[in-house]
């Protein structure tokens, strides 16, 4: 079975230094640090780390993996941003080398009770 990683943030979520938490070194620093947030959690929860793994040892280039900590080092993992609204930033991760293809469905939202 393949491992898959989500993650879903919103924009105006209070971050005040998300660059100092999530930037490898490696990685160029005008890149969205929310964006590299939730592509780094969704791709550490695919590998089955989640947040153990310091995500400033994760480097990324885009959605491309180029470097994970061992013992995760080898695995080959496919990321992908999801479209969703303005409202939300969201990533799906999946373990394997080929890109899974992604479908949104819409989900009728319940009345408040009341």
């Amino acid at each position: 079975a393949a491992g898959v990683g989500v993650d879903v943030e919103r924009p105006d979520a209070p971050n005040a230094d998300l660059a100092g938490v999530v930037r490898h070194p490696e990685e160029p620093a005008d890149t969205d640090p929310l964006r590299l947030w939730v592509r780094k959690e969704a791709l550490l929860k695919a590998v089955g780390a989640g947040l153990s793994v310091d995500p400033r040892t994760v480097l990324l280039r885009g959605r491309e993996v180029l470097g994970l900590p061992p013992p995760y080092g080898g695995a080959d993992v496919v990321l992908e941003d999801l479209d969703l609204d303005a409202a939300v930033l969201a990533s799906v991760a999946v373990l394997g080398a080929e890109r899974p293809a992604v479908s949104l469905v819409p989900v009728a939202r319940a009345a408040p009770a009341g």
